[in-house]
């Protein structure tokens, strides 16, 4: 597929957005992770190819959006900026996916857009309660590393270098002090929660 970016601003920040698929397919909107968003553009790829109109939108800070100022204190925040996103560009009745930190923001944006929101996906979210400190989230991540494919670094790197060490730690702050649970009873829509069956 031939997907294109797309910018717009957002309460003075730009937001880059990559759109693919047929204009009158059903919508689905991505959030993707922890300051990284090429990864997810052969799966935005593979639901255009199935008839869908996909657009993974990158929150203020991500590899190609600009930064806010003064910053968001939480993940609640940076949600406000996507939710900002939606309306702009006049989307409603969309399927909501947010991949690991994004499915956090996703979840924000979910409870206070639901008039804009069919449904939630969560995918593969983040922090598991019972792992919700660094050492022990990050033992868990190197639990993982051995499944995940080399490829997949040589995207995300790149990227984290972009952002900057400083920033991406300052979402993982806001990340692991969010907690998805308590956001998620109160969405108001439908919620599907997808792991892959060896994710730690």
């Amino acid at each position: 597929m031939d997907g294109s970016r797309h910018d717009v601003w957002v309460r003075g920040v730009r937001l880059a957005s990559y759109r693919v698929g047929p204009a009158a397919g059903d919508r689905i909107v991505v959030v993707p992770g922890l300051c990284v968003a090429s990864y997810l553009w052969p799966a935005c790829d593979a639901l255009a190819g199935e008839g869908f109109r996909v657009e993974l939108v990158e929150p203020p800070g991500w590899p190609r959006s600009g930064r806010p100022w003064p910053e968001p204190a939480d993940l609640a925040g940076l949600a406000r900026f996507v939710e900002g996103w939606l309306r702009h560009q006049g989307l409603t009745d969309v399927v909501l996916v947010g991949q690991s930190v994004g499915a956090q923001l996703a979840a924000h944006v979910a409870v206070h857009s639901a008039d804009l929101v069919r449904s939630l996906v969560l995918q593969g979210p983040v922090f598991d309660p019972a792992f919700r400190t660094v050492p022990r989230s990050l033992g868990r991540w190197l639990l993982d590393l051995p499944r995940e494919r080399p490829s997949l670094a040589r995207q995300e790197v790149p990227e984290w270098l972009r952002v900057g060490p400083r920033r991406v730690a300052r979402v993982l702050r806001q990340s692991l002090r969010d907690r998805l649970e308590d956001t998620v009873a109160a969405v108001p829509v439908p919620v599907q929660v997808v792991v892959g069956e060896h994710d730690t």
